[in-house]
């Protein structure tokens, strides 16, 4: 197969990791990066970091490619999945899929030979993990899954360099906070796991400073009957867990290791109840979701690669996220 060019939308921050990731990709010959400022473009392209990559300021040109990573501001992405989307062959679409109830809209309302073109950039279901997870909740041995929880937590909400940042300005965007933001990615990965959501509770507050919110509560009642709790924080020391309780065993995500427990019925001497052995699973060198990116975008690259689309259930699961962060959280 020929080598695959691609455009992407966004060049600061985030769309950088993207663009430093396709650039080491030999499935890559040409990027072309879109930055509506012409002084700009001229800067970044007296020092671009690879031969592949060129940066412009005509949205003609980034129209003309068939492949497109869009990672731009949130609020911004399906005003470029309406401009890209018909001349396009596939649509790598950073989350959240959309800000608002009128772009929700338009994205239920796409025929589905375009909802098979996007795909949005829920990472954590291309953890290494995830998959595991998968297995976990297949597998009959491990019994009924009944309930999880998720703390996610460091303390950047203390530090000077983060005072002024955008995770706690008043006016920003629901899917700036942490909810949206962190929590969207959770609830992604929850709902994938455990299906239809019947009940979900999403609580804010400020510990660091009672003007920003820096601590998220999320709980989640899905129809099957089991119970999510997610926790969320810019405020407290770091930690980094996932728990998932089976009526046979327990799994655990916590930073660099995923390990079980297993049978329920383990006994001490005296006969009674006690933990299981500890049997490690997977080890992560840098932190469970910390190639997560990388493994999304070659995902991206392999769909590209093999002329297929996408899994429309993975789309209509993106909106689902997106709504559920719409319709109970406030601006």
């Amino acid at each position: 197969m020929s080598k695959i060019e691609v455009a992407v939308i966004g060049y600061r921050n985030h769309s950088r990791r993207i663009i430093s990731i396709l650039e080491k990709d030999n499935n890559i010959s040409k990027i072309l990066c879109f930055c509506y400022k012409k002084k700009i473009c001229s800067e970044l392209n007296r020092n671009k970091s690879s031969y592949k990559t060129t940066y412009s300021s005509d949205f003609s040109e980034v129209k003309k490619m068939k492949n497109i990573f869009i990672s731009t501001p949130s609020k911004t992405h399906v005003y470029y999945i309406k401009k890209t989307v018909k001349n396009s062959k596939l649509i790598y679409c950073e989350k959240p899929s959309c800000t608002s109830k009128k772009d929700l809209k338009f994205l239920k309302k796409l025929p589905n030979r375009y909802k098979r073109k996007i795909f949005f950039g829920y990472n954590l279901l291309h953890s290494e993990p995830f998959k595991l997870y998968q297995k976990f909740f297949k597998n009959k041995e491990n019994g009924k899954p009944i309930y999880a929880n998720a703390i996610l937590s460091n303390g950047i909400a203390f530090l000077k360099k983060f005072k002024n940042n955008w995770r706690f300005n008043s006016k920003a965007d629901r899917f700036e906070k942490i909810s949206g933001n962190n929590g969207s990615h959770m609830i992604n990965m929850f709902l994938h796991l455990f299906g239809k959501i019947k009940k979900i509770k999403i609580l804010e507050k400020g510990i660091s400073n009672k003007k920003i919110v820096d601590i998220s509560n999320i709980n989640i009642i899905f129809n099957n009957g089991a119970c999510v709790d997610i926790f969320l924080s810019y405020a407290s020391p770091y930690s980094e867990k996932i728990s998932f309780y089976f009526s046979n065993s327990i799994l655990c995500t916590e930073n660099k290791f995923t390990y079980f427990f297993h049978p329920r019925n383990y006994f001490n001497k005296l006969g009674m109840f006690t933990e299981s052995k500890k049997k490690i699973l997977l080890s992560h060198k840098n932190g469970w979701d910390s190639t997560s990116l990388k493994r999304s975008i070659n995902f991206f690259i392999k769909i590209i690669k093999k002329r297929k689309s996408f899994n429309i259930y993975d789309f209509k699961k993106a909106l689902i996220t997106s709504e559920i962060i719409i319709n109970n959280m406030k601006k």
